[in-house]
């Protein structure tokens, strides 16, 4: 198995403007994704930067359709909870 190859450099999404030191330390800052292709195909990958650090997550197709449901169903409850 070879490495990783054709990274395409990921877009930048802000997602939170408050001043450093301000707010909780995990809530992300920054939200990049883009793809790269090892010898099995591609995989997507979604960066969140927060006070604390980067956090790089590799997601295959299955992956990232787990992950868009529980986002959707974060959403779903926030918008109860501020309801």
């Amino acid at each position: 198995m070879g490495g990783l190859r054709d990274c395409h450099p990921p877009p930048l999404t802000q997602v939170n403007d408050e001043p450093q030191g301000k707010g909780s330390a995990f809530v992300p800052t920054e939200i990049h994704v883009g793809t790269v292709k090892d010898d099995e195909g591609h995989i997507g990958i979604l960066s969140i930067l927060t006070r604390e650090g980067l956090l790089d997550i590799a997601l295959d197709r299955q992956a990232a359709e787990a992950i868009f449901t529980a986002i959707e169903t974060i959403r779903s409850k926030l918008e109860m909870a501020q309801a």
